[in-house]
């Protein structure tokens, strides 16, 4: 009997108290293969339903949801398990044989014989593969979606961005910033190109290399192609990418000189950038935006360009509609370079010196050069400092003579003489000479009847330009000298010669004018120039105030005939528009009511009464007079100037006489 009960204990009791942990790992691994299985079928059903007509059975979703509630009964009884007792794993153990029943049968029932996908529709529906989406349908349905996209309004978001709780937020990324002007977003954010770390580290990472793997000489090289990409991550990828697995130091050198000599010509680059980038090109659709654009790539790498210098070309070079005034000109000017810096094509950047300037990118600089080189003869060599004429390989047959030349800027040269053979060139509309500062003789311009613009800005010529009096068609007019030259022209020009060039616009001269020249400019919207007597000061300022023009003017009234220059060189720009309304007043006896001519401080007898100063006068610049007057202060000694309601700057020094 006693041999009896142990066997029924041992068979009812003890074998279930030590058979538990054994079962627990039989089934854990059935439920592992059996939650493998749902995610296979899972991960089948929903390819299927995305990519075809194809459906999920419903004995399919009924099993699955089977599945899942018996793991979630697995994971409770794991957990009852180990929180359990010696007398309580008795019905455990009961609980895992039913649980490894279940596992079986969903096991089996999940092999799913005739399929775990229903064909709707199926003999009705058959897909048409094509290497080319055709059709009229679909062609007048294109047509009906890209033709809104012209007109950002028709898209249908510009209503702007719902601010209220729960509202959606829509983030969008253009090349254009009038894109966004346009739809209303409520915030712009530059993205802004990449640092010279950033852009080595992201070269590295592309090539597939680790800090110093590569070779001393070769990173070198790679360094030098990283910086002319100037921070473009598209740029820096595709130039990396395409020198992946090479190791040889020559390769890499004839890879930078492609890339150094034409970087959009390397197969990747063209293949994969420049399209990229000629889409915001050709997303500009006016001609005259693209040609202004594609002039600015005559200027070296990585130069800032002064505004106000590239506008003065765009006009020479006549790439801006042309206006009636130089004002209106250099409105449109800015307008055009302010849709290129929009559409991303320009960037705005300052100089040392504080100007304005607008930069373009070396790679969007190189697409510019491919595309005007595929439009036009064109031969860059900006920046490279060179010391004589290119060789004869480098030179198209059309550019080998140029009698049709419309315009020579030889600019910052170190020239100090032009060659007798420009007075040939007949067709010529600019001759820009600025900052030429060893420049002394120009030769004669008789010929150049088309000449339009005439630039000698801070040159040291000596004498007058021979034949100046024939440029009848001559709208600007610069011969702003430099500090450093003596303080008269050895030969100043005849009286008439201003006079016949009475289509002047802009007219910047260093000596002193009659006031007889001026009275014939009728167009004249910019003048720098000087008086000698007080007649001419007043008549000029009678003329300026009844007629309006010119609407900007530096003049000096300087009874001495050679001093200092009028404007300082830290005041001087490529326009003078720019100076506002300014008057100079030297070496006079201001009395208060009259401006007596000091001349080389004797006091002539005869004082002629000066009560005109004008009355858009912004500056007002005093130096070495004697103040002789009643009061001490500056109105008594000038009572016109209470009239002048826009002045700003009043500047006097070295005077005598004065006190407030």
């Amino acid at each position: 009997m006693v041999i009896e009960a142990l066997s029924i204990l041992k068979e009812n009791v003890w074998d279930p108290y030590m058979g538990l942990e054994e079962k627990l790992e039989t089934v854990k691994r059935m439920m592992e293969v059996l939650i493998s299985r749902r995610k296979d079928i899972a991960d089948e059903v929903k390819d299927a339903e995305l990519h075809s007509s194809k459906r999920r059975k419903i004995e399919v979703e009924n099993w699955q949801s089977s599945v899942q509630k018996l793991e979630h009964e697995f994971e409770c009884f794991e957990q009852e398990v180990q929180q359990s007792s010696n007398f309580s794993r008795i019905g455990l153990s009961n609980r895992a044989d039913k649980i490894h029943e279940e596992v079986e049968y969903l096991l089996d029932q999940g092999k799913f014989s005739e399929g775990i996908l229903l064909h709707l529709y199926e003999g009705k529906m058959q897909p048409l593969v094509m290497t080319n989406l055709k059709g009229e349908a679909f062609v007048e349905s294109l047509r009906k979606v890209i033709t809104p996209l012209n007109e950002v309004s028709s898209i249908g978001i510009y209503v702007g961005i719902p601010l209220e709780i729960g509202g959606g937020k829509l983030i969008i990324t253009s090349r254009s910033s009038e894109v966004c002007d346009k739809i209303g977003c409520q915030k712009k954010v530059k993205v802004e190109t990449l640092s010279m770390t950033e852009s080595w580290e992201l070269f590295i990472k592309t090539l597939g290399c680790q800090w110093g793997d590569l070779l001393m000489e070769i990173e070198e090289i790679a360094k030098k192609m990283t910086k002319k990409c100037d921070g473009l991550p598209l740029g820096i990828i595709t130039m990396a990418a395409s020198m992946r697995g090479v190791n040889d130091v020559f390769e890499w050198r004839d890879a930078f000189e492609e890339f150094k000599d034409s970087c959009m010509e390397m197969e990747n680059m063209n293949n994969d950038v420049f399209p990229i980038l000629q889409c915001s090109y050709n997303r500009l659709r006016d001609p005259k935006l693209q040609k202004c654009f594609l002039y600015c790539c005559l200027y070296p790498e990585d130069n800032k360009i002064r505004r106000d210098e590239l506008v003065r070309l765009l006009i020479v070079e006549e790439l801006l509609v042309k206006r009636n005034s130089r004002k209106a000109e250099l409105d449109q000017g800015y307008a055009v370079l302010n849709k290129l810096e929009r559409a991303c094509l320009l960037e705005s950047v300052v100089n040392g010196n504080g100007s304005r300037c607008v930069r373009k990118h070396d790679l969007v600089r190189e697409m510019a050069l491919r595309i005007a080189g595929d439009e036009i003869n064109l031969m860059v060599r900006a920046g490279a400092q060179l010391r004589e004429i290119p060789g004869e390989q480098e030179w198209s047959e059309d550019l080998d003579k140029m009698p049709g030349l419309r315009s020579l800027d030889l600019s910052y040269t170190a020239i100090h003489q032009l060659p007798s053979s420009v007075s040939n060139l007949v067709s010529l509309s600019a001759l820009l000479l600025r900052r030429c500062y060893g420049l002394r003789f120009v030769p004669p311009l008789n010929n150049l009847k088309n000449l339009i613009e005439l630039d000698l800005f801070h040159t040291i010529i000596q004498e007058v330009p021979q034949g100046l009096e024939s440029l009848v068609k001559l709208r600007c007019l610069d011969m702003t000298r430099d500090e450093r030259v003596p303080k008269t022209l050895s030969k100043k020009p005849a009286v008439d010669i201003l006079a016949r060039l009475s289509n002047l616009q802009f007219l910047s001269i260093p000596f002193v004018v009659q006031i007889e020249d001026l009275l014939g400019m009728r167009q004249l919207e910019v003048f720098h120039g000087k008086f000698n007597d007080v007649c001419s000061f007043n008549r000029f300022v009678k003329y300026q105030q009844r007629w309006g023009k010119p609407s900007s003017f530096v003049i000096a009234l300087d009874t001495k005939s050679s001093s200092e220059p009028i404007l300082e060189s830290d005041h001087l720009s490529y326009d003078l528009t720019f100076y506002g309304e300014r008057v100079i007043l030297r070496h006079l006896l201001l009395t208060g009511d009259s401006i007596e001519m000091l001349r080389y401080d004797q006091i002539e007898d005869e004082a002629q009464n000066v009560t005109l100063l004008p009355v858009n006068i912004q500056e007002l610049l005093i130096s070495e007079c004697d103040f002789r007057m009643l009061g001490d202060s500056l109105l008594d000694a000038i009572p016109s100037l209470i009239q002048s309601k826009d002045s700003r700057l009043i500047k006097i020094g070295r005077c005598n006489g004065i006190e407030f």
